[in-house]
């Protein structure tokens, strides 16, 4: 009986509970927003499919449930084919939680080569499509398809306010280590300066990946995919795809059964937990969802109904349920470090994908061209002269200007002063330069290396950030002319059989290096640096990796994979030199012939070197070595890399940048097979190598793929050509045959540690955002419109990692001034953190952190502003600037990962707009009106937040207190409800307008009748001790929650000190505390009517609404309250803040008023 009874009581338990597997199905479709096909071509054979048919079945299923991943199709979906009725259906979906978007960017971002700003773009815009249209922000990634994993993607999805993050490809042999030692999982800390307090819970994919076991062993078709796969160019119109899975029957449903258990068994023997994630899909799945969910619903009943034999149950789940299910267990994961997973492989498109992007990236640029034109020019007037615009790119290959008078338009596009030059090409050798009051603009004029009908003219620009400077370009032989360069050549030379004989070396001098190149054979012996005599002995050649393109052979060479048979060969036997040298460039051209007699070069290199005139700020100009190649067209299967040889002991260690954001470590390393490639990494923007005192840097304009294969050496990949006979490539037209001819540009700088550190960050910058240059005729008067700031867009990034350099990666201060207050649309309610740890590593988005990397991310498409971080010189509140998005940045800085990628606006209250003051400067105030105004207003904001089921209310004593030096006191947070697990931290705001961690516990105690308090003991006070503290609690269990106490006010004087005027200050700090509370007894009053509809449009009426409590009128209070919290969640909303903005100004005029008595 005792047995049975257990038995009983055992199979009512949930599965979990019993120790059984627990399988989330997660239904997606990867749908590629290009590689083979164009996104045109996958909207019309698939893509559009896929959301209508899903979208539709969904609603035939409670229990059915689908992620969507990248936003582009979903949003042509939404645009062009989705029903009235879809749209309705969606966001039902949306709001029962079994529709999830997970990403939510345009695109599944690559992670190797992209910058950090193109991908917080894209991100942004799929962010703010989806919280424009539906209210909701993504909260889980889904990253299964990048090749490899940086680790500047966890710091980023932390910072959207994403709660896990998920990837796949990395390499194998890693992979299958994890697997096999369960570290599939783990907490990832990818910024070395935000470190715990922006790390993410990380899942990484088995060595399935994302899709379905494609294998049945009962039947030769595919596996679980009944739909088949997708057909190009249209679909079948008998809708029969190919390699459809057997439909379930009767007859196969306990082969199909056991096959899935037998698959979910497999994977739960490589994680911690008996959760289980179960990807049902793949690439272009699901564009016929009904066939899809009708046979995997029968599935999931059989193995269900049969989950005591099969010890496994099944359910369709999103990536949330999942999670969530992983963080109920309530486990201790692994810390993983700011070191990534690359190299994994390379990957490219077909050439039609290849040009639908260039046509869209070209007709991007001629509207930004045609925008910028219309900004700076009168087009009305100009078009009646028939004036010419161009923005000139050296890669177009314009024709040179004609004879007559030109104007230049130079636009900075950085957000500081530029020295720099400028090159636009000319008809003629002799050509004068001006400024717009006439003044004589420093140029040269030289014959171009690619044309002898062409002259390049170099211009010296100083512009401001964000600014333009027009120039006029005359024809000219007077004085004023810009200096002619003057050409030498050099005799051509055979390395190849260059005869042993006595060194003779050519120097190549600017302020700042000397080049010396070796006359013997037309190539570079060394740099110096002439500030610190280093000097480097520095050689440079072409070489190529010939590779295997046929499959019978052996390993080929792909646009997936880099196989060389062997060393990289030299492609040189002669090079040939001229020096053309100027006021302001020497240009050193070196051309590279395949052989002695050869009349055409294949590679080139075009070194420069700038000297700047006295009174130019040419800091960066100088210190660079400006370096472009031209290479091509290659042979078939070559590989073509410039190999920089150096005396630097380096060991083999190189350094390249993750996505333009941090640098990571790459040693060299020793494989049984293809070691050459597997030690090739990516560079977005940098890569150097250094020894003990000196450091070589390479700056990049685009990405490549870059390696220390010897002691001292740096490689780059600069150009592949490629064709094999792999059928898969020939289907897919992916061989990767590019004939072209390629010229990048790298910048190179060669110096100390510390002077390398100074100059390469901004540097790389520079390079990526050159000035914008515009030419032609010109005629008429310049526009004089007035811009329109009612929208900025404003990043503010620390460029330098914590340790990177022991000046430059110090906290930043920044003071921003705006005229008007920045107020989100969406409720700011805390976001509900996700807890991965047992005690130290815990998840959680602190109050403060220090400030290193991305302190500002971009906002929606249409720009505004997701936050501004402010440096406390007026005494700013942490807690009320948390909730308007401002915060404090000098050594601590508010962060907001739960405001995600949300769009800003701005918004003008009109009591602060008659202030002569900005109204940021009202908000911010001076010290003693901010002590006053942030009792107000905290006490508002508070008032409302704590209005949620599981809301905690603190309580913290005294409000204030004055002690004389010498004397202790105890300062009092409580809270009533019974919590059993929570970090208590004690903050001061002190004098000198900084924050400071005063204490910080976690507690754990598992008697919950414990008395709810903490207690701050002040002992032997001194004036340092004076300011304002504030507790913070955050409760881990039994629910998740952030609050704060009221604050209080310590001044500590000197006991002979206190002065009738600052007890005056003190009366003053009460009056506004009164109001306060008050104003907590009304918002109280009305926190249990909250209600309204989840998008929250701009309130109107707020300033009647503030005139309304300025009178005391109750019942009119009593309903702003009430109709404050629109969407009913219990949470601050816009509506408050700006009705607490509205607060605050009143607040500050009111001690204006009193100051000026």
């Amino acid at each position: 009986m005792a047995a049975l009874l257990l038995l009983l009581v055992c199979l009512a338990l949930p599965a979990a509970v019993r120790g059984e597997l627990r399988a989330f199905v997660v239904a997606h479709s990867h749908m590629d927003v290009g590689w083979v096909y164009t996104v045109q071509e996958s909207m019309h054979a698939y893509a559009a499919n896929v959301y209508t048919s899903v979208v539709e079945e969904l609603m035939k299923g409670k229990q059915r449930k689908f992620i969507a991943v990248e936003q582009e199709f979903f949003r042509l979906w939404w645009d062009r084919v989705a029903t009235e009725t879809h749209k309705q259906q969606v966001h039902q979906l949306l709001q029962e939680g079994r529709l999830e978007f997970v990403i939510g960017g345009q695109v599944m971002h690559d992670e190797a080569v992209t910058l950090i700003d193109d991908q917080i773009l894209q991100l942004t815009e799929g962010h703010g499509f989806l919280y424009e249209t539906f209210g909701i922000r993504p909260q889980f990634s889904w990253h299964v398809d990048p090749f490899g994993a940086s680790a500047t993607t966890p710091t980023l999805f932390a910072l959207a306010g994403f709660n896990a993050h998920l990837i796949s490809r990395i390499d194998y042999d890693l992979k299958a280590d994890m697997q096999k030692n369960k570290k599939l999982q783990f907490v990832w800390q990818g910024s070395p300066s935000f470190s715990e307090s922006q790390e993410i819970f990380t899942h990484t994919m088995d060595q399935y990946s994302y899709c379905t076991p494609s294998h049945l062993p009962f039947s030769n078709r595919s596996g679980f995919y009944w739909n088949g796969f997708a057909v190009f160019p249209d679909p079948p119109k008998d809708g029969i795809y190919p390699d459809m899975s057997l439909p379930v029957t009767d007859t196969n449903i306990r082969m199909y059964a056991q096959t899935m258990v037998a698959n979910i068994k497999e994977r739960a023997a490589w994680f911690r937990t008996s959760d289980v994630l179960w990807p049902w899909g793949c690439d272009k799945q699901f564009f016929n969802a009904s066939v899809q969910y009708s046979n995997m619903d029968l599935l999931l009943d059989y193995i269900n109904k049969h989950s005591d034999e099969f010890g496994v149950t099944v359910q369709y789940a999103t990536v949330g349920d999942y999670f969530q299910a992983v963080h109920s267990r309530n486990l201790t994961w692994e810390i993983r470090n700011s070191q990534d997973f690359l190299p994994y492989s390379s990957g490219t498109e077909s050439p039609k994908v290849t040009n639908m992007y260039m046509d869209n990236l070209m007709y991007g640029m001629y509207n930004v061209k045609k925008l910028m034109a219309s900004i700076i020019f009168d087009m009305n007037n100009a078009k009646k002269n028939e004036a010419v615009y161009y923005v000139y790119n050296k890669d177009l290959g314009k024709s040179g200007t004609t004879d007559i008078d030109h104007y230049v338009v130079v636009y900075n596009p950085l957000a500081w002063n530029i020295t720099t030059l400028v090159t636009i090409p000319v008809n003629i050798s002799s050509m004068s330069v001006y400024d717009e009051l006439g003044r004589s603009v420093p140029a040269q004029i030289q014959s171009s290396a690619e044309s002898h009908s062409i002259y390049d003219l170099y211009i010296l620009v100083e512009i401001s950030g964000l600014t333009y400077k027009k120039y006029n370009v005359k024809p000219s032989n007077d004085k004023q002319s810009a200096f002619i360069g003057r050409s030498i050549k050099y005799k051509q030379k055979d390395i190849m059989h260059s005869v042993q004989q006595s060194q003779k070396l050519l120097p190549v001098a600017s302020h700042c290096y000397e080049i010396m190149f070796d006359q013997n054979t037309n190539l570079m012996h060394s740099i110096t640096n002439r500030e610190t005599n280093q000097t480097v002995q520095v050689t440079q050649e072409f070489l190529e990796y010939h590779v295997n393109g046929n499959v019978t052979k052996g390993p080929i060479s792909d646009n997936y994979l880099f196989a060389p048979n062997a060393s990289a060969v030299p492609v040189s036997q002669a090079v040939g030199l001229e020096v053309v040298s100027g006021n302001l460039v020497t240009e050193i051209r070196q051309y590279f012939f395949s052989n002695v007699t050869a009349q055409y070069y294949t590679h080139a290199v075009f070194t420069r070197l700038y000297s700047v005139p006295e009174g130019y700020d040419g800091k960066l100009l100088c210190h660079r070595i400006e370096q472009e190649y031209s290479i091509g067209p290659l042979e078939v299967n070559r590989e073509a890399v410039l190999r920089t040889s150096t005396s630097l002991n380096t060991g083999q260690l190189l350094y390249t940048d993750d996505n333009g954001y941090q640098i990571q470590k790459r040693p060299f390393k020793t494989y049984v097979n293809n070691t050459a490639a597997r030690n090739y990494y990516p560079m977005a923007q940098t890569a150097y190598i250094e020894d003990d005192t000196t450091r070589l840097v390479l700056l990049a304009e685009r990405a490549h793929g870059v390696s220390s294969q010897g002691n001292g050496q740096v490689e780059v990949m600069l150009h592949r050509r490629l064709w094999n006979n792999l059928q898969w490539n020939l289907n897919n037209n992916l061989t990767l045959n590019d004939s072209s001819v390629v010229r990048p540009v790298f910048w190179l700088i060669l110096g100390t540690k510390s002077a390398t550190n100074v100059l390469y960050r901004t540097s790389g910058l520079a390079l990526q955002h050159k000035p914008v240059v515009m030419f032609g005729t010109f005629s008429g008067k310049q526009k004089q419109g007035d811009a329109d700031f009612s929208r900025v867009l404003l990043r503010i990034r620390h460029l330098y990692e914590v340790g990177e350099d022991p000046v430059l990666s110090q906290p930043v201060v920044v003071n921003l001034k705006v005229n008007q207050i920045l107020v989100d649309r969406t409720p700011l309610c805390f976001k509900e953190n996700w807890f991965w740890n047992e005690m130290s590593h815990v998840i959680q988005t602190p109050l403060k952190v220090d400030m290193k990397m991305l302190l500002q991310l971009y906002s929606q498409r249409n720009a505004g502003l997701i936050y501004i971080q402010t440096y406390a010189t007026k005494a700013i509140t942490s807690v009320f600037v948390e909730r308007i998005g401002v915060g404090e940045v000098s050594g601590r800085a508010v962060t907001h990962r739960h405001l995600g990628f949300e769009r800003f606006e701005a918004m003008e209250v009109e009591d602060c707009a008659k202030s002569k003051q900005s109204c940021l400067d009202i908000v911010l105030a001076l010290a003693t009106i901010y002590v006053s105004c942030k009792m107000l207003v905290d006490t508002l904001a508070w008032a409302v937040l704590a209005t949620g089921t599981n809301n905690i209310i603190v309580t913290q004593t005294p409000t204030e207190m004055h002690l004389s030096t010498g004397d202790s006191t105890e300062i009092t947070c409580t809270w009533e409800k019974s919590v059993k697990r929570y970090r208590i931290t004690w903050y001061l705001f002190n004098k000198e307008n900084i924050t400071k961690t005063v204490s910080s516990n976690l507690v754990y105690v598992r008697n919950v009748t414990h008395e709810n308090k903490d207690v701050l003991v002040i002992e032997a006070a001194s004036t340092n001790d004076t300011g304002f503290y504030y507790c913070e609690i955050i409760v881990e269990i039994p629910f998740c929650k952030k609050v704060y106490g009221n604050g209080t006010m310590l001044v500590v004087e000197e006991q002979e000190a206190q002065t009738l005027e600052k007890k005056v200050l003190v009366v003053w700090a009460i009056i506004p505390f009164l109001a306060a509370m008050g104003s907590l007894y009304f918002c109280c009053k009305k926190k249990s009517t909250f209600s309204g509809s989840a998008r929250l449009p701009a309130p109107e009426g707020g300033h009647q609404e503030e005139q309304a409590l300025e009178r005391g009128d109750r019942d009119v209070t009593d309903k702003v309250f009430k109709n404050l919290d629109e969407n009913g969640d219990s949470q601050v909303d816009f509506k408050e803040f700006e009705f607490v903005a509205a607060l605050t100004c009143c607040c500050h005029k009111y001690f204006e008023q009193k100051a000026d008595k």
